[in-house]
């Protein structure tokens, strides 16, 4: 852990790097950090041999839980802002950055999705949720998703500002309200000064 010189720097003093070869684009973590000492002494005429900071502060950053939204984070109070996600305690989800498009057209990245295919479930789903993960995407991006017919089954967009997201996901909801069946897909994205094409399979 060391200080943060990243453009979120305003909201978290440090960064961590988790460099885990585990670490997967699309899954949820949380991490837990403590300070503490071993040395020994005394509070109120109890001895105590270490102090750690988790018993003051489990979640909430003044108190339990207070001002917490675990586990929805798709409710509309939960906070959008870096300094609002840093004080409940917000869950952290492995994304691909932002790119530019210049990094598409040359050739150096590709737009991915995963899983593909898709079989019944992703690892990276939670609950009764079922999603796919586009990553490697540049602001100004509109993914056009068909079945093999020709069809447009979905239209996405993605018009993403913060540096460190360049990823979108589907809810694999086509875009009149039903769920999409087993299947391939075809995709094309398309961003500033070009577009690229790709495919995926669906297995329920």
């Amino acid at each position: 852990m060391w200080l943060n010189d990243d453009a979120d720097s305003g909201a978290y003093k440090y960064k961590f790097a988790d460099e885990s070869d585990l670490v997967t684009f699309g899954f949820t973590y949380y991490y837990y950090v403590a300070a503490y000492d071993n040395e020994s002494g005394e509070i109120n005429g109890m001895p105590f041999s270490s102090l750690e900071t988790h018993r003051h502060n489990f979640n909430g950053r003044d108190g339990l839980w207070k001002n917490t939204y675990h586990y929805a984070t798709a409710s509309t109070f939960f906070p959008v802002d870096l300094a609002g996600q840093k004080g409940i305690g917000a869950p952290f989800v492995l994304k691909s950055p932002l790119v530019d498009a210049s990094q598409l057209k040359d050739g150096s990245l590709k737009v991915r999705v995963r899983p593909n295919p898709y079989k019944r479930g992703a690892l990276h789903d939670t609950g009764t949720e079922h999603k796919m993960l586009f990553s490697n995407l540049p602001t100004a991006t509109e993914i056009t998703i068909f079945d093999v017919s020709g069809q447009v089954i979905d239209l996405l967009r993605f018009n993403g500002t913060n540096a460190f997201d360049g990823t979108l996901f589907w809810d694999m909801f086509s875009k009149d309200g039903i769920e999409v069946a087993s299947g391939l897909y075809v995709y094309v994205a398309e961003y500033p000064g070009g577009s690229q094409t790709g495919h995926f399979a669906i297995l329920r």
